[in-house]
């Protein structure tokens, strides 16, 4: 909760509210050209606080068919219930918002408890995974945003606790709470259909490989989640999901480079969960990557090493189909690569925790039952590497606590995208009656909200576009600013080429990451 006002407003959270609000990328832009663009009008920023907040003008119904039409790579649990939050709080303010994401952080940690509790049988090693879970860096990260992914581990955790309680018991009641909190994954993300696979697989192992009656069981409560999910599914505009599921960070990449960047990504995704360092000092990024990686993967053998081989598999089937669909999907596409947003490594991230959880519990201890050196050499050498990895142990935890306390006390970090608007809103702040000039593109792709959000200061805009000779600058203020973010839809050079007629001198004030602004002093041709 530190420090939650304070984080960039980016790209993402303006979706988040424009989906809680109810508005669609239709409406709004429909409703700014009529009122605006035509008419060549300023716009008030308190003017677009609608199409950010919760109004009288849009019900439920809206935001559900706006993610449907608009938005159909998610699915409408947590927009329903972040609407509903910001309702009960009077407030549609995004940190508002982002404090449902920080309680479900927190709910995160109980469920957490309650899943290594059950899996491994032992308080101790409870404790010590939600040590591990509880100060995780990715974790800590997501659970600051206003967006689905900190409410999707919750549901991860609450669905695989009620499967695991429901193959232990087999009561009617713990499979009705699987099914129930199963669906409430599936309506929190489509990722959930990636769990439902793990969880039939690991049925199987805990059914020794035979039609029993909980696999039967099973099946039925899967095939009762899906015939619940397929209404909102006979609904959703599939084209456009598969049009935004195509988007990546690159499509220009070969067979091999694909193969490095999975293999690079993999390293930085296993390290990002545990360690997340902006400034490494003594430590270099490459070397940490390194030893997370084999500790995660070590982790996963020292379960078999030990035995527990169906364990074992749980959390193996658990934590790779995410990844390798994601893979597979990467190098067989020609759209661009997405293994790199680790956002999507939700339930793969569950399964390395609860990994790291048993190997670091039992290491401690068998440290704790065997305080006193024996006499046998095996056993002295068993007590010494057991401190070894206490001594990592309490490592891991220092550096997963001061990347989250960097996390926290950081205005933005790596998943942002739009890391340009604190350095961009304080030059425009230094002018007391800006003027900001931008592309009708930077409205739909909702870097205007981003804007208006940091400055915090009632702000004029007008929207220049393609017809832009048919326009005028109103004068009256003392800059004026371009502010064209090529990643938001329109090119850079757009403005400043189109405001060649207007015969001003267009100085480039910055390029934060090659994103350019431009100022000029006055709106006379």
């Amino acid at each position: 909760f530190t420090h939650i006002d304070r984080k960039v407003y980016w790209l993402d959270e303006a979706w988040t509210s424009l989906r809680i609000s109810g508005y669609s990328e239709v409406n709004m832009m429909t409703e700014i050209q009529d009122y605006y663009l035509e008419k060549n009008s300023i716009i008030k920023s308190n003017n677009l606080l609608k199409y950010q907040s919760v109004n009288s003008d849009k019900d439920i119904t809206d935001v559900l068919d706006s993610i449907q039409q608009n938005d159909p790579t998610h699915t409408p649990l947590y927009f329903i219930l972040a609407r509903f939050w910001n309702i009960l709080k009077g407030d549609s303010s995004v940190s508002t918002t982002r404090y449902f994401s920080a309680v479900c952080g927190v709910l995160f940690v109980i469920f957490f408890f309650i899943l290594s509790r059950q899996l491994f049988e032992n308080s101790l090693a409870a404790w010590i995974g939600t040590s591990i879970a509880s100060i995780s860096p990715f974790f800590i990260l997501y659970a600051q945003e206003a967006r689905p992914y900190s409410l999707f581990s919750v549901t991860v955790l609450l669905s695989c606790i009620t499967l695991f309680k429901a193959l232990k018991h087999n009561h009617t009641l713990s499979w009705t709470g699987y099914i129930l909190f199963t669906l409430s994954c599936l309506y929190t993300s489509w990722l959930s259909v990636l769990l439902q696979l793990s969880q039939f697989c690991i049925v199987i192992v805990h059914e020794d490989f035979k039609f029993s009656r909980r696999l039967i069981r099973f099946i039925f409560c899967s095939a009762v989640v899906f015939a619940c999910i397929l209404p909102w599914s006979l609904h959703v505009n599939w084209q456009e999901f598969y049009r935004q599921g195509s988007l990546g960070n690159s499509s220009t990449m070969s067979f091999v480079d694909k193969i490095g960047f999975l293999i690079q990504s993999t390293g930085q995704n296993c390290t990002r969960l545990l360690i997340d360092l902006k400034f490494y000092g003594l430590f270099n990024y490459g070397f940490l990557t390194l030893i997370a990686t084999l500790l995660i993967i070590y982790s996963f053998i020292f379960i078999f090493i030990e035995k527990r081989f169906k364990l074992g598999l749980y959390v193996i089937i658990l934590t790779l189909p995410t990844p390798l669909v994601f893979a597979l999907r990467d190098i067989l596409s020609r759209s661009g690569v997405r293994s790199d947003l680790n956002r999507y490594f939700i339930i793969s991230y569950i399964g390395i925790l609860l990994a790291l959880t048993y190997f670091f519990s039992q290491k401690i201890r068998f440290l704790l039952k065997n305080t006193v050196l024996k006499d046998s050499l095996s056993l002295q050498r068993s007590i010494h590497n057991s401190k070894i990895y206490l001594i990592f142990f309490l490592l891991i935890i220092s550096l997963e606590a001061l990347s989250s306390l960097q996390i926290i006390n950081s205005i933005t970090w790596y998943n942002k995208v739009s890391a340009d608007i604190p350095e961009v809103s304080e030059i425009i702040d230094q002018s007391s009656n800006p003027l900001i000039i931008m592309h009708p593109l930077h409205v739909e792709r909702l870097a205007i909200f981003s804007l208006i959000n940091y400055i915090q200061k009632p702000i004029d805009f007008i929207l220049i576009n393609e017809t832009a000779e048919a326009a005028y600058i109103p004068t009256g203020y003392d800059a004026y600013f371009l502010f064209s973010p090529p990643f938001y839809g329109a090119p850079s050079y757009t403005i400043p080429e189109l405001f060649k007629h207007f015969q001003v001198d267009l100085q480039e004030l910055i390029v934060y990451e090659g994103i350019p602004l431009f100022k000029f002093e006055t709106a006379d041709p």
